[in-house]
Formats: C-alpha cells, sequence, structure tokens
C-alpha cells in the first residue's frame, strides 16, 4: 500500500489485488463534468479539442480510475493551462540552455524509448500543462529536464 499522504488504492471490486496505486488529482472546478464549458473553452482550437474528446473517452473507458482523473479533463483550470502551453509551443517556446538539452539528449541517447517519450512528453500542452498546485506532487516534466533525474 502507498505511504504518501496523497496516495491510495483505486480499486472498487472486491477481486481487485490493488497492484496498481493512482496518485489522487484534484480538479474541483472540473467536478461539473459539463462538456459545453470545455467545448466553448477549446473551441477557438480544434485541434486541442479533438485531442480532449479522445482523451476523455479514452479515460472514460478506463473506469477503474478516481472520478478525478477525469475531473481533470472538465477542469477550466487546467484547460487554460493546456491552452497556455499549447501557446507556447506553437510560439516556439521551451528553448533550454543548449548546452543542457545537449547533455539530456546525450544521457537519453543509450534509450531510445526513453528518449522518444520525452521528447513527445515534453511537446505535448497535456502534459506541460500539469502542475504541482494541480497535482499535489512535481510533475515528471521536471525531471525530463534534469541530467541526475535522466541519470537515474
Amino acid at each position: 500500500m502507498c505511504e504518501a499522504a496523497n496516495c491510495e488504492c483505486m480499486c472498487e471490486t472486491a477481486d481487485c489485488d490493488c497492484a496498481e496505486i493512482f496518485l489522487r488529482f484534484d480538479f474541483p472546478d472540473g467536478a461539473h463534468l459539463d462538456e459545453s464549458v470545455a467545448e466553448a473553452i477549446l473551441a477557438a482550437y480544434p485541434e486541442l479539442w479533438e485531442q480532449w474528446q479522445a482523451r476523455v473517452l479514452e479515460t472514460r473507458a478506463r473506469n477503474y480510475l478516481p472520478p478525478s482523473a477525469l475531473r481533470q479533463y472538465y477542469s477550466p483550470t487546467y484547460l487554460h493551462a493546456v491552452i497556455s502551453q499549447h501557446q507556447y509551443l506553437a510560439e516556439g517556446g521551451d528553448r533550454p540552455d543548449p548546452a543542457l538539452a545537449a547533455r539530456c539528449e546525450a544521457i537519453v541517447a543509450a534509450r531510445p524509448e526513453i528518449a522518444e517519450d520525452r521528447r513527445r512528453t515534453l511537446h505535448d500542452p497535456w502534459e506541460r500543462a500539469l502542475t504541482k498546485e494541480m497535482i499535489g506532487y512535481t510533475p515528471g516534466i521536471a525531471s525530463l529536464c534534469d541530467p541526475e533525474d535522466l541519470k537515474t
């Protein structure tokens, strides 16, 4: 069983062996699950709206997730952060120090699957939008730019 304060077993069936532990997300402003709010926020960004629909369908399909995992996608706070990250990336943002970027790339070069996952995550506005305040812990995105974390 997870010992962290923000962790709990999400199994809801009697035959669950609690093999998977999910960190508890908290998106109180998405508790109403109002699709029209999400659509209104993302309407100016058709690509993000399509991604939102796919992510919500996928999350609903994995019905073993806690309700808060779905609330994330209905949270106006999170959706505005996604838009902000999308615009930031589109405008050429995320230009790290070249020496640091080269060092991180060299570290992950030996593991192509990790290198690809790192590149995909760094360019995903949905991942980049998750903040410590939203999820209650330091998001993994920070470790993808830290050579010491990448070494582990």
